[in-house]
């Protein structure tokens, strides 16, 4: 509380904008005030992130759990609780064997583990590449192709929101300069220009919101393709001109505006 005598008002301020500290307690130094580290964390270790203060850092170990289905809990929760600050750091992670940790979110979002199981993954992967630096972790691992088989094969649920996140995902890698033509060489062009054309998006028996979205997504992300100079040529040689000249037929704005 402010003092409320004017020849008092100033000095509590001063007082409020420091750290509370007992008066008999000395200066903190500057190494004192940092976080640490998680144990074991090094320079190049992607755990000097999640200091032991962190609400992630015990999901970091639980990672390389011998126990098949804590390292796939931990991984998804990781994924889905990271925040801005985090998510390059968490997609950094690899498991025991040195593999992504993107690699095991694609694993999740397939066959054999049921649909709310996938439908975790998806959200958790879309969470992760939401980061700019995300996404070269991706490509570095060589994940382009299992994206693509995702977008071919999102698992299904009852709001659609698997399918919407998933191709947010892949419109923010569109989206992305320097990733733009690995997308195109992954084969992404062709599938997000037959995936355009299509009214029932989301596989329910008709047109809906949920396929407004989906669609929206898809234009940013063939949009966001045409706008790389190298990517051009291609682009044209896939159809993507008819399908440019459908979109500016559409009703909605956001797709004619893409």
């Amino acid at each position: 509380m402010y003092a409320s005598s004017p020849g008092k008002l100033g000095k509590s301020r001063l007082r409020r904008e420091e750290p509370f500290e007992a008066a008999s307690s000395p200066p903190r130094s500057p190494a004192a005030a940092k976080p640490r580290r998680s144990p074991g964390a090094s320079d190049d270790d992607p755990m000097r992130g999640f200091h032991d203060g962190s609400y992630l850092a015990p999901l970091v170990p639980m990672v390389l759990a011998k126990d098949a289905e804590i390292r796939r809990q931990a991984v998804c929760a990781l994924a889905n609780l990271t925040d801005e600050q985090h998510r390059a750091a968490v997609a950094s992670l690899k498991d025991a064997q040195g593999r992504s940790l993107l690699r095991d979110l694609l694993l999740y979002t397939a066959p054999p583990f049921s649909a709310s199981q996938r439908l975790e993954a998806v959200l958790g992967l879309s969470n992760l590449l939401r980061s700019r630096t995300s996404h070269s972790y991706l490509v570095a691992a060589r994940l382009l192709p299992e994206l693509l088989q995702l977008v071919r094969n999102c698992p299904p649920d009852a709001t659609s929101v698997g399918l919407r996140s998933c191709m947010r995902a892949v419109a923010c890698l569109c989206a992305n300069e320097q990733v733009a033509a690995e997308m195109l060489r992954a084969g992404f062009a062709p599938q997000l220009l037959l995936m355009a054309g299509k009214s029932d998006l989301d596989g329910d028996g008709e047109e809906g919101r949920s396929d407004l979205v989906v669609r929206r997504h898809i234009a940013q992300a063939l949009a966001a393709l045409s706008l790389c100079p190298e990517n051009q040529e291609a682009m044209q040689e896939c159809g993507a001109l008819p399908v440019a000249a459908e979109l500016l037929r559409a009703q909605d704005r956001e797709l004619r505006r893409h």
